[in-house]
């Protein structure tokens, strides 16, 4: 019984009473089989020298990079957290009109709160007892000083 049989044959589609064709396999061009006569085992030896693969002709151990049957290369990346306020991304429909509404209360909520602290200010220094000093002949000196007492003016 031959371990590996060698044949070629050739396709003939004829007609036949249906739509598909009838096919038929017709022996072609050279033809063998072989087999095995005699088996003898090598010598340890030289069937250990013979195997031996240089370290130099292994491939490196990547990691992360895995090698599928068809040959092609997968690898994985490992990233950290994501921000995605600072990453740039398409905005469709309503997720972009409520980021653009939170925003805009954000902003609006800032804003109130500058403009209260602000009339806070004012009206602190209005309720103080700031007053305006005098020099010796009567004139204004336009220079503003936190007393505790009211002056007196003559």
């Amino acid at each position: 019984e031959p371990a590996v049989s060698f044949r070629r044959y050739a396709i003939l589609c004829s007609k036949s009473g249906s739509n598909l064709p009838r096919v038929e396999l017709q022996e072609a061009g050279p033809s063998f089989s072989l087999g095995l006569d005699r088996v003898k085992e090598p010598d340890r030896d030289i069937w250990k020298k013979a195997i031996k693969v240089p370290k130099a002709s292994k491939p490196k151990k990547v990691k992360n990079i895995s090698t599928v049957e068809t040959g092609k290369q997968l690898g994985q990346i490992h990233l950290g957290k994501q921000d995605f306020d600072q990453i740039h991304t398409v905005h469709h429909g309503k997720a972009k009109e409520k980021k653009l509404r939170a925003d805009l209360e954000i902003q609006a909520r800032k804003k109130r709160k500058t403009s209260a602290s602000a009339a806070d200010a004012v009206a602190a220094m209005s309720s103080s007892s700031e007053r305006r000093t005098s020099c010796a002949n009567g004139r204004a000196t336009g220079k503003l000083t936190a007393t505790r007492t009211p002056l007196l003016v003559r």
